[in-house]
């Protein structure tokens, strides 16, 4: 399965090595940039990390790894922007691999939860409703209307970004002591991300319609 997801990667980025060309000075790029990498990277690990997840529950010799890999998939997460920003590194390639590697985090993780009941089921099932809308949304208003669904909010934006820090804190939860010290705040921050999660729903659907309404000058923007 492994294999199989690196091949599938390994050919997307092949029929897309075009898009490897600078956002700023439209100069493209040989060769894949260090903030590329990094995002590569957080990408081919979600696998590993999401497997690790699943053995350290029988297996506490796999703990340190586990971590290790988490501080990996944190770091890159945020060096990639940075480094692609300060050495102008930019590109439409770069733009949809972080996109992907935030999405597949995002969706391996909250699935591994849930097969591991780690999370409650009112919790996963706001995520799944709020996301699998935004994908429904999207391909609705392209192929029906020939329009781009508006883009990234700073609401959206905020939600995604306390969204992932929240699933790498509930890694904690196999460090039983380390958890029992925060167990109150992650419990407190769990249902302020699930009402981050219900208002940024409800701002979708406003969106939608006005998308809809204003559906005579597309904007084309990525989804957040």
């Amino acid at each position: 399965m492994s294999l199989l997801f690196h091949i599938s990667l390994y050919i997307y980025l092949l029929r897309n090595r075009k898009d490897i060309l600078s956002s700023n000075k439209n100069i493209l790029f040989h060769r894949l940039r260090l903030a590329n990498q990094l995002t590569i990277y957080r990408i081919s690990s979600t696998p590993t990390l999401c497997y690790l997840c699943i053995i350290v529950v029988n297996q506490q010799q796999f703990v340190a790894l586990l971590i290790l890999f988490t501080l990996a998939s944190v770091l890159t997460d945020f060096l990639d922007g940075i480094i692609s920003r300060t050495f102008h590194q930019t590109s439409l390639l770069g733009s949809r691999l972080d996109s992907m590697a935030d999405y597949l985090f995002l969706i391996s993780l909250t699935s591994t939860y849930w097969y591991l009941k780690l999370l409650p089921t009112y919790f996963i099932t706001l995520i799944a409703i709020r996301y699998f809308f935004q994908a429904l949304v999207s391909v609705f208003l392209r192929i029906k209307k020939k329009i781009y669904a508006t883009g990234a909010t700073k609401l959206g934006k905020t939600t995604m970004f306390c969204l992932m820090i929240f699933l790498w804190s509930r890694l904690l939860q196999f460090l039983p002591r380390t958890y029992e010290s925060f167990s109150a705040v992650i419990g407190w921050s769990e249902l302020l991300i699930a009402a981050l999660i219900i208002s940024s729903f409800i701002e979708r659907i406003f969106l939608l319609f006005h998308d809809l309404r204003a559906h005579s000058s597309p904007a084309k923007m990525d989804l957040r």
